[in-house]
C-alpha cells in the first residue's frame, strides 16, 4: 500500500495579500528606523552642543565689560584672560555647554576675588578657554576639537611661564577637557576642579534619551573615568544634589572611582544651573571656592 501526502491547500488570495502587506510594513519600519538612526548619528552633535556664536568685534566688547583680554598665540584665539600681576598660578576654565567662554566670567570673578590669605601660594590668573565653534572662535564643536583646544591652551600657558603651576577647572561638559588634560598632561598639570561632572557622557545622555541605544552610536564619548585613571594629582569635585541635567550619581561615580587625593563637596539643594556662582563677597570670596582652591593649591 502506498501512502501519499495529502494535496496542499491553495493559499487563499486574502492570506497572500496579508503576507505581502506584512512584509512591506516590516520593510518600511526597517527603512524608517535605519534612516532615523543614520540622521541621529550624523546630526547628533547638534543635540549635544549648544554654542552661542558672535563676531570677534562683539566678543571684544563683551570682554571689555567683563574686564577680560583676548588670549592668543599667533592667530589662534585660545579664549579670554583676566590678568593679575600678582598671580602665581594659572587656572584654565573650561565652561559648560550652552553659550560661550565669556559666560564663564562668573567663575573668573569668584576665584579672582579670593583674598591672598585664603590661598596657599597666592592668587590665580584665570583664563577661560573658548571651544571651536563657540563665541568668536572658528571651527566646529566635537570631542576632538575640544581636546585639541585644551592641549593648545595648556601648552601656551606653560610656555609663557614654565615656573607657574597650571590648574584646570571644568564645568559640566567642560569636565571632559579638564579630565583630558589630566590624562595627556598628567606630569605637568597641578590639579583639577570638576563642577557638576559625569563619569562618561553616555550615562547622562541615556537619561535624556532613554529610547535611543546611546552607547551604540554616540560619537563623542568624553570618558572622564578613563581619563583620570592615571592621574595622581588633587581633584576637587563639586556636585549639585538636585541636578537634573547631569544627575548627581554620575559625578559621585567619578569621585568614587578616582584613587588620587580628592575632595567632595555637594550643594544638596542646588540644581545644575543654580550653584552659588555669584555669591562671592568682595572681601574674601565664597567659602566653597576658598575651600576648593585651598585644597588643590595646598598639594
Amino acid at each position: 500500500m502506498t501512502l501519499s501526502a495529502p494535496p496542499e491547500e491553495p493559499v487563499k488570495p486574502a492570506m497572500r495579500r496579508s503576507q505581502v502587506w506584512l512584509r512591506r510594513a516590516l520593510l518600511a519600519i526597517a527603512i524608517v528606523s535605519l534612516t532615523a538612526f543614520a540622521l541621529l548619528f550624523t546630526f547628533q552633535r547638534r543635540l549635544i552642543y549648544h554654542p552661542t556664536v558672535v563676531t570677534e568685534s562683539a566678543a571684544l566688547d563683551l570682554a571689555a565689560v567683563a574686564g577680560a583680554e583676548p588670549w592668543r598665540t599667533g592667530s589662534t584665539l585660545h579664549g579670554w584672560r583676566f590678568p593679575r600681576a600678582d598671580a602665581s598660578a594659572v587656572l584654565l576654565v573650561f565652561h559648560g555647554n550652552a553659550g560661550m567662554a565669556l559666560r564663564g566670567t562668573y567663575i573668573a570673578q569668584s576665584f579672582g576675588r579670593l583674598a591672598d590669605d585664603s590661598l596657599p601660594h597666592g592668587r590665580f590668573e584665570v583664563r577661560v578657554v573658548e571651544y571651536p565653534g563657540f563665541g568668536a572662535r572658528p571651527g566646529a564643536p566635537s570631542e576632538t576639537s575640544f581636546f585639541s583646544a585644551a592641549e593648545a591652551a595648556f601648552d601656551a600657558a606653560v610656555a609663557e611661564d614654565p615656573a607657574r603651576p597650571v590648574f584646570a577647572l571644568g564645568e559640566s561638559i567642560g569636565t571632559g577637557s579638564a579630565c583630558h588634560l589630566a590624562e595627556v598632561r598628567k606630569e605637568r598639570l597641578a590639579g583639577v576642579i570638576l563642577i557638576t561632572p559625569f563619569d562618561r557622557l553616555e550615562n547622562p545622555a541615556s537619561v535624556h534619551y532613554p529610547w535611543l541605544p546611546v552607547s551604540l552610536f554616540l560619537r563623542d564619548r568624553f570618558e572622564n573615568d578613563r581619563a583620570l585613571a592615571e592621574f595622581h594629582g588633587p581633584v576637587a569635585f563639586l556636585l549639585a544634589g538636585e541636578d537634573t541635567i547631569v544627575p548627581t550619581r554620575f559625578g559621585a561615580a567619578l569621585y568614587n572611582g578616582y584613587s588620587g587625593p580628592k575632595k567632595l563637596l555637594v550643594e544638596r539643594e542646588a540644581g545644575h544651573n543654580t550653584l552659588p556662582w555669584n555669591h562671592a563677597p568682595q572681601s574674601g570670596g565664597e567659602p566653597v571656592w576658598r575651600e576648593i582652591a585651598a585644597f588643590v593649591r595646598r598639594r
